[in-house]
C-alpha cells in the first residue's frame, strides 16, 4: 500500500514538476498551466488552482483523451499544437518508426501522417516517401527532432504532399 501512495505521489511531482518546468507556447487558450482537462473544468483557470488541476489531470489520466477528441475544454484549437503533438508522438514512438519508415508501412506510420494533416489520399505517398528518404531522414544517428525536421523538408518538397499534408 505504501508502495502504492509513494507510486502516486511520484507521479503526481513529476506531472507538476513537467508543468512548471514547460514553455508555455505549450499552452493555449485560457486554461493556465494545467492545461486543459477535467483539472480545467474543475478548478478553471485561476492561478491558485493550478497545481490542483494539473493533479486531477494527472491522477485520471484524462489530458491526453481531451486533447485528442476535443473534450474537457480541449478545443481543436486548443491546448497542443499539431507540431507539439507530433514532437510528442514521434519521440515516445521513435523505434517504432524507424522500422516502419524503412518498410514505407506500419500503424505507427500512419498514425504519423494523420498529425501530419495527411488526407486518406495521400497517406500512402506520405509512407512511400519516407522509405525513399530512410536515409536522409535517419542520417548522422537522427534523433526524433532532426527526423521530424527532415521529414517536414522532404515532405514539403513534394508536390503532392505539400498540397494533401496541411501539417507539414
Amino acid at each position: 500500500m505504501k508502495k502504492l501512495i509513494r507510486s502516486n505521489l511520484n507521479m503526481v511531482l513529476a506531472a507538476g514538476l513537467f508543468l512548471i518546468s514547460s514553455p508555455s507556447s505549450l499552452f493555449a487558450g485560457d486554461y493556465g498551466m494545467g492545461g486543459c482537462g477535467l483539472g480545467a473544468v474543475v478548478y478553471g483557470s485561476k492561478a491558485s488552482g493550478q497545481l490542483s488541476a494539473a493533479t486531477t489531470n494527472a491522477v485520471f489520466g484524462n489530458q491526453t483523451f481531451a486533447i485528442s477528441f476535443g473534450t474537457f475544454e480541449c478545443t481543436d484549437d486548443g491546448v497542443i499544437k499539431a507540431e507539439v503533438q507530433q514532437k510528442v508522438y514521434a519521440f515516445q514512438n521513435f523505434d517504432s518508426l524507424k522500422r516502419e519508415m524503412a518498410r514505407g508501412e506500419g500503424e505507427k506510420l500512419t498514425s504519423l501522417a494523420m498529425l501530419m494533416g495527411c488526407s486518406a489520399d495521400t497517406t500512402q505517398q506520405f509512407k512511400s516517401m519516407t522509405k525513399k528518404e530512410y536515409n536522409s531522414l535517419f542520417a548522422d544517428e537522427a534523433n526524433s527532432d532532426a527526423m521530424l525536421k527532415r521529414l517536414r523538408e522532404a515532405g514539403s518538397s513534394d508536390a503532392i504532399l505539400a498540397t494533401g499534408c496541411s501539417a507539414l
